[in-house]
């Protein structure tokens, strides 16, 4: 790889994992807020939802700015109010207040991520920038996850925003990797890793792949939020599903080198059909566990790696469907909204079906995820793109 793109893999990597806490840490967010602020699971789960539906609507604006403001001068506003929103976290002591809180911060959080698709929608291997970043991002949660239990159980859940408002503020030095010129200079063909393609694609087949993305966040997140209360119904602590979380993370990472390492040299649909596959297969067992910590900790492992595995193919779709640069920002939108859905829709589920209802109807949105992808990739195949 080029010193260009390791940077580039470096900072969205770190830089997404702090900036989208509501995703990487649901499950300990969920749990903690449960048990420090006395939040019901409905309240704590509506908490992150909110947050990842502020990051999906950020995009909306990002259509304009995309092509008109400097985007360097966007991830400064940007970063400042994150860091803002976390610090102003620490001193919520409701539901309620820390629901509006995250809900205004999830917007800025929302802009950070669709300046990171856009960047990475241009490269020329962005599958393997998104397989990087993937890798690190897994990495920093794998962190989280086994050192904020602790955190949550002697300060509180408001602590972890403390600590991810001071890594905000050290991010800002990273703004020098986001081109500076009116619109992000992508008009400039001399911006490095850039490559505009132009080239015919099957154009009304642009929204199915917003479609996918968006089937894909809400089943893959349905299952990773509740994780928590999965391990909870079988006896565990907080710690052990925090530590079997960052445990199967390790696994995840490893995966995400190989989809950076790889790139596209087995295909796409081969590797996205074994992330979605895995998913499958993981939630099943957790289906299936009946209280054994081996398959609970099987089952996480699974479910995580399908986290990661499938989205650098995924992405792909957008970039081989992206005609004008604005599809990166839609599948923003389509992937967010499935995330904050996902898991909204799963709190009705859960109190009238239990844990077996939120799993089953995961696995139904994985499936259909994977038949879309079939579709989808036969679509474009035959459209000579692919």
């Amino acid at each position: 790889m080029n010193p260009t793109t390791v940077k580039l893999i470096s900072y969205f990597g770190v830089s997404s994992a702090v900036v989208n806490p509501a995703l990487i840490f649901a499950p300990l967010l969920v749990g903690g807020a449960v048990a420090t602020l006395g939040c019901s699971t409905g309240e704590a789960v509506s908490i992150v939802s909110i947050e990842l539906f502020s990051t999906a609507l950020a995009a909306i604006p990002a259509l304009w700015w995309v092509v008109k403001i400097s985007w360097r001068k966007v991830a400064v506003v940007s970063m400042l109010a994150v860091m803002l929103g976390n610090f102003a976290s620490v001193f919520c002591e409701s539901a309620q207040s820390l629901l509006l809180v995250r809900g205004l911060t999830g917007l800025f959080e929302g802009t950070l991520l669709s300046l990171y698709m856009a960047v990475i929608a241009k490269a020329r291997q962005p599958e393997r920038i998104f397989g990087g970043k993937l890798a690190l991002q897994m990495f920093v949660g794998a962190v989280g996850l086994a050192f904020f239990p602790s955190v949550i159980g002697s300060w509180g859940v408001q602590a972890v925003y403390g600590i991810l408002g001071l890594a905000t503020l050290g991010l800002l030095l990273g703004v020098v990797h986001f081109p500076a010129g009116q619109g992000g200079g992508l008009a400039d063909t001399k911006v490095p890793a850039i490559d505009r393609v132009a080239k015919a694609r099957p154009q009304r087949w642009r929204y199915a792949v917003l479609v996918l993305l968006f089937v894909f966040g809400a089943g893959i997140n349905g299952i990773w939020t509740f994780l928590e209360r999965i391990g909870a119904a079988y006896g565990l602590s907080l710690e052990t599903v925090g530590w079997t979380a960052s445990v199967s993370s390790v696994l995840a990472i490893l995966c995400g080198i190989l989809c950076a390492v790889a790139g596209t040299r087995f295909g796409r649909l081969m590797p996205m059909s074994v992330g979605l596959l895995l998913g499958l297969g993981g939630s099943i067992i957790l289906f299936m566990a009946n209280d054994s910590m081996l398959s609970f900790t099987v089952g996480v492992c699974l479910v995580t790696i399908a986290r990661v595995v499938p989205v650098p193919y995924l992405f792909g779709f957008v970039a081989q469907l992206d005609h004008k640069g604005t599809l990166a920002v839609l599948s923003h939108i389509a992937i967010a909204a499935g995330m904050a859905l996902g898991p909204a829709l799963a709190v009705p589920i859960f109190a009238n079906g239990g844990i077996e209802a939120v799993l089953i109807v995961g696995m139904l949105l994985l499936s259909t995820t994977w038949l879309m992808a079939l579709k989808l990739a036969q679509v474009i195949r035959i459209s000579g793109s692919f």
